[in-house]
């Protein structure tokens, strides 16, 4: 489903609802991720909803990017991903997470556009 179409007219913050003195926004990305899910359930697939922590361990981190925990503790070693110390354990934020893994699909996108360019497959 392509979000950006998905509600075109809607402003970033939608009021949802006003009851007397309440008032009830929903972000553009809540709106954005609710289409998601609405397209999901009309497809006949189950939706599973879950709040994500800002910050997690290191074996959370690892699973989340779907990476060997000894390979998610190189690239904290190297700076790649932000990490910081907490009670002697180390934590990382969630974010960074999100941005390293946008960071290597739009690397590996371009590599494949190179590729394709010069006519490998």
């Amino acid at each position: 489903m392509d979000r950006s179409r998905a509600f075109p007219s809607l402003p970033a913050g939608v009021q949802l609802a006003q009851l007397e003195s309440l008032k009830v926004e929903i972000p553009a990305q809540a709106l954005a991720a609710l289409a998601e899910a609405l397209d999901q359930i009309a497809k006949g697939r189950a939706v599973d909803l879950q709040g994500v922590p800002p910050e997690v361990a290191t074996r959370e981190a690892a699973a989340l990017l779907n990476l060997p925990h000894p390979r998610l503790l190189q690239l904290l070693d190297d700076g790649a991903i932000a990490s910081r110390m907490a009670n002697g354990r180390r934590r990382v934020q969630v974010v960074d997470l999100v941005a390293y893994r946008q960071a290597q699909a739009e690397a590996s996108s371009t590599v494949m556009d190179e590729l394709t360019r010069v006519g490998c497959k």
